[in-house]
C-alpha cells in the first residue's frame, strides 16, 4: 500500500491521480533511481585493473617468526629517563599534595553522629 494512495468511492485511485505527485514526475523519479542502481550494478561489475605493487603502510620491512632488532641503547636510556621522571612527578606530588587523593577537608567525629543521622531507629522501651 503506498503512501500517497487516496481513497475516493471505496477504491483505490492510482497514486499519481491523488494528492501526492503528479505522473509525469513519478516516471521521473522512477528512471532517476534506476540509472542510479544501474551506475552502481556497472562500477562494480567493471573489471578492476590491478597493475600497480601494494605499497606497505609500515616504517620497517615486513618480518614472519623472525624477531625484530632490540633498541638501541640510547633509546633504552630516553625511555628509562622518561619513565622515571613519571614516576618522581607522581610520587612527589602525592607526597606534597595528599588532599587531590585523600580530599581537603577534616573528616567528621563519628563519636557525635546522632542516630537519626545514621538512620537508626528509636529503641522502643516495650518490645
Amino acid at each position: 500500500y503506498d503512501i500517497c494512495r487516496t481513497v475516493s468511492n471505496e477504491t483505490l485511485t492510482p497514486f499519481w491521480q491523488g494528492h501526492c505527485l503528479g505522473k509525469e514526475i513519478w516516471h521521473k523519479t522512477t528512471n532517476m533511481f534506476a540509472l542510479a542502481r544501474l551506475r552502481t550494478a556497472a562500477t562494480n561489475l567493471r573489471p578492476k585493473v590491478c597493475n600497480g605493487q601494494t605499497r606497505n603502510m609500515s616504517l620497517y620491512p615486513w618480518r614472519y617468526r623472525v624477531l625484530s632488532t632490540p633498541p638501541s641503547s640510547v633509546t633504552m636510556l630516553k625511555a628509562e629517563m622518561i619513565g622515571g621522571f613519571f614516576w618522581f612527578w607522581v610520587l612527589y606530588h602525592c607526597y606534597k599534595q595528599p588532599e587531590h587523593i585523600v580530599g581537603h577537608w577534616d573528616y567528621p567525629d563519628p563519636s557525635k553522629w546522632t542516630d537519626k543521622e545514621l538512620g537508626i531507629p528509636p529503641d522502643e522501651e516495650d518490645p
